[in-house]
């Protein structure tokens, strides 16, 4: 039971490959799921708002208002002086060879007595259905003369027992002799309905057009309500609100009807109180999301087997590779500088043995060429523990300064890296570094770095000797890669700093006393592990009680949020003097915050972070 609790290499890797693996699987496919309901519930109000316009269309543009034109032009034409044709005439000319057109009558307020027109075999044979509606055919439904000049049509006239459906249009206008007058027509809608039966295509889903009543006027094949039935699916009560507004279309809503769940949507007609809906069956609507979801459930649960199984493949053949180099780096612990490392590959653990082997024999040279057993032992110590933190552990305690630090990868190991020297009760040196490139290479050459400046204590006192004695262990064992350092030697007695440098940001010095920002960069300073000998410049500071230093790597000023601006100097130097009575730990918190709030990405930032804040009491 204790052995399957120990931590091993193994463990660890399979249970974060797992927990890398399943969770963003897990949060796309919700967002898959989310991004494709959102899409079809798009798709479907534009399928179901081209549905309704197209009813809509048939019945105002094609056929209402070709009606409503019609009878206003031949309105304008009894209007006219100069007609050549009596009035009844006229008006029989055009019943005739108007095939919808049943009734036609004109009224006048001069004479009182209406004219009326109509095609007696087709009256004859709708008038024994139902003679009481036959006969409202012709009366009209609005007094002549009153209610303006507009086209006004009435309600629809339907024959008991038939579907057979009548509409009535009435045109007030003034004869030539100005003269209130109207002309109604009563319309066959046989044509109507049939037109819309035939060119609408509407699958498994309910039309039906109603008017402002809910009475069904017509109704799809495979609708639940007939025509002359009252629509009783609570969208009834918003399409009845619809027909109070100005506002034609509208958007699709979910609806319960005995214990069944529907998706809803209507348009309003321009020339009648009449509203044409759309149901469709909430199931049908949504087939391709549930298939969608089976789908994700499918290859979510075919990716977590392929990871486990993978993350378990690798897991093993990862730590077999880092125990054999762990094995290496033990032996060279104790002294051994005589054992061949193998190249077990060409990636990442591959290029760790040969610059582990490349660091053996740079230890070996080192021994025979300066024989400081000293420095040799803890270059030792440093390699064997080349897959352990490169950081220091805690803080140097000194009286009159607080010191914070934080290091954040942008992967698992990173290239950035600080550390210290702590010379007496007084003076402390630190270091600041940042290696080129990402991933275990540069972790390999950062801890390569920090044995080359463990190196340097017997020079700490010198900052510029530091960074030149670094550069000199470094120069010609990282391949293309180079790294900038700041080393700061801290005088508390004496109250001052010595800073130098080698291509790095500059060092910051919050002054409280006069609220401005300092910038640190001695002149010259060149990138490390590039030349045999660079310049290593220093420069001399005097700290007052309230001062604040800032290290930092360039991955605080080249955040970069979506739109591609960096977060920048400025931003970085105003952001320091808002939060000046921020204690360290929290600032950096604060800073770190900030920085994810700039960069708006969840899945890190784009390069390692290394800040370190001391404040002078």
């Amino acid at each position: 039971m204790n052995s399957w609790f120990k931590p091993t290499l193994l463990k660890k890797f399979l249970i974060t490959f797992l927990i890398v693996a399943v969770i963003p699987l897990l949060i796309a496919g919700y967002f898959t799921l989310q991004r494709s309901e959102e899409e079809l519930k798009s798709s479907l109000n534009e399928q179901y708002h081209l549905l309704t316009e197209q009813v809509r269309r048939t019945l105002d543009e094609v056929y209402i208002k070709n009606w409503v034109v019609n009878l206003t032009t031949l309105s304008a034409v009894l209007t006219a002086d100069n007609s050549t044709q009596d009035p009844q005439t006229l008006l029989n000319t055009y019943l005739q060879q108007t095939n919808p057109l049943l009734v036609l009558t004109l009224r006048s307020a001069h004479t009182g007595k209406p004219l009326q027109l109509f095609k007696p075999e087709q009256i004859a044979k709708l008038y024994p259905q139902d003679p009481e509606q036959v006969k409202h055919f012709f009366d009209f439904f609005s007094q002549v003369g009153s209610g303006g000049n507009e086209p006004r049509v009435g309600e629809p006239i339907r024959l008991s027992g038939s579907n057979q459906i009548f509409l009535p249009v009435e045109i007030p206008f003034r004869s030539s002799d100005g003269t209130p007058a109207t002309l109604r027509g009563v319309f066959q809608m046989t044509g109507v309905i049939d037109a819309i039966n035939r060119d609408l295509s509407v699958g498994n889903r309910e039309v039906y057009i109603v008017d402002h009543a809910g009475q069904v006027i017509f109704a799809s094949e495979n609708a639940g309500f007939a025509a002359g039935d009252s629509l009783k699916y609570p969208i009834m009560k918003n399409v009845r609100v619809g027909l109070q507004s100005t506002v034609r279309a509208f958007q699709v809503e979910t609806f319960f009807y005995q214990g069944k769940t529907y998706l809803g949507n209507f348009s309003i007609t321009q020339y009648t109180d009449w509203a044409i809906v759309l149901v469709d069956h909430y199931q049908n609507a949504y087939a391709l999301v549930n298939q969608t979801k089976r789908n994700i459930y499918f290859w979510v649960a075919v990716a977590i087997i392929l990871s486990i199984a993978f993350s378990i493949f690798f897991a093993r053949s990862f730590s077999r590779s880092i125990g054999y180099l762990a094995k290496k780096s033990h032996q060279i612990g104790e002294g051994d500088f005589d054992i061949e490392i193998a190249v077990p590959s060409r990636d990442e653990i591959g290029q760790l043995a040969a610059s582990l082997q490349e660091m053996v024999n740079h230890l070996k040279e080192s021994v025979k060429v300066r024989e400081e057993l000293v420095a040799i032992q803890q270059e030792v110590e440093i390699a064997s523990r080349i897959q352990h933190s490169i950081l220091p552990d805690g803080a140097p305690e000194m009286a009159s300064l607080t010191f914070e630090a934080r290091y954040l990868p942008m992967a698992g190991v990173a290239g950035d890296f600080y550390d210290f020297h702590l010379l007496d009760d007084h003076r402390l040196g630190v270091l600041i570094a940042d290696v080129s490139g990402h991933g275990i290479p540069a972790a390999l050459i950062s801890a390569m770095a920090k044995i080359a400046f463990s190196l340097q204590s017997a020079t700490a006192e010198d900052p510029g000797e530091v960074i030149r004695g670094m550069n000199r262990t470094l120069e010609g064992k990282t391949e293309d890669q180079f790294l900038t350092a700041c080393y700061v030697l801290i005088d508390l007695q004496k109250k001052e700093l010595i800073t130098a440098d080698a291509g790095h940001p500059p060092l910051l010095i919050w002054r409280r006393e006069t609220q401005e920002i300092v910038e640190l960069k001695p002149k010259g300073g060149m990138l490390m592990a590039w030349m045999p000998e660079i310049k290593g410049p220093s420069e001399r500071f005097d700290l007052i009680s309230g001062d604040r230093i800032i290290f930092y790597t360039d991955g605080i000023p080249e955040a970069a949020d979506p739109s591609g601006e960096l977060f920048g100097e400025k931003r970085f130097n105003e952001f320091i003097g808002k939060h000046q009575d921020t204690p360290p730990r929290q600032f950096i918190d604060a800073t770190i915050e900030h920085l994810k709030n700039w960069h708006q990405n969840d899945a890190g930032f784009d390069d390692d972070i290394t800040m370190i804040v001391l404040d002078i009491e």
